[in-house]
């Protein structure tokens, strides 16, 4: 019953805003009382929790239309509600604009080591492409795509042989690389024998 009551007095509301919204709309242009129904509902909607919205240009105006209709500080409530409205779609658009196109975005190359991507099959970790401030290129690596220096491993710095993941080459599982020798296992321990 309750629940019931609710509903009906929300209903209520929402028709005499509609009916408040269509008056004072009426001086309105087409495009700019349709914005304005819009929004009146979109506050009553949002006030009695039926029909939420969930974009964040949604979310902003209705923020901004609460602040309006708490205070009323305008003598004119429409237009305070309009320019809320253009404002922020035009900072929408001109977010839209600032963008940049991804090819333009230049990645900074990481100056310390490279970071640890994945573990191979086979053991040995697989490290990003770019390490100590400069980008691994397929010449740098053997056939592999893989090299042997000092790299932290597993609690111990060691010279481990370790894959990097090159844009444009692949790292096959199974791969002997020249460089490793017979008795280096990855992540031993190389203090104990």
């Amino acid at each position: 019953m309750r629940h019931t009551r609710r509903l009906v007095l929300s209903m209520v509301a929402v028709v005499a805003v509609v009916l408040a919204a269509l008056v004072y709309g009426a001086r309105l242009g087409g495009e700019e009382q349709h914005t304005f129904l819009q929004l009146q509902f979109a506050h009553t909607a949002d006030s009695y929790g039926l029909a939420p919205e969930s974009t964040d240009d949604a979310m902003y105006v209705r923020e901004s239309l609460k602040a309006k209709l708490r205070g009323w500080e305008s003598s004119d409530a429409y237009t305070a509600l309009l320019a809320d409205a253009r404002l922020a779609e035009e900072s929408q658009k001109k977010e839209q604009n600032d963008a940049r196109a991804p090819e333009e975005i230049v990645p900074a190359i990481p100056q310390g080591p490279a970071m640890l991507l994945d573990v191979m099959s086979d053991g040995y970790p697989i490290y990003s492409s770019a390490e100590f401030g400069r980008e691994l290129t397929s010449s740098d690596l053997d056939a592999c795509s893989g090299h042997t220096h000092e790299i932290f491993w597993r609690g111990y710095t060691q010279s481990l042989y370790h894959y990097h993941a090159i844009v444009g080459t692949m790292i096959v599982a199974g791969c002997v690389p020249q460089a490793i020798a017979p008795e280096q296992e990855p992540g031993t321990d190389p203090g104990v024998e």
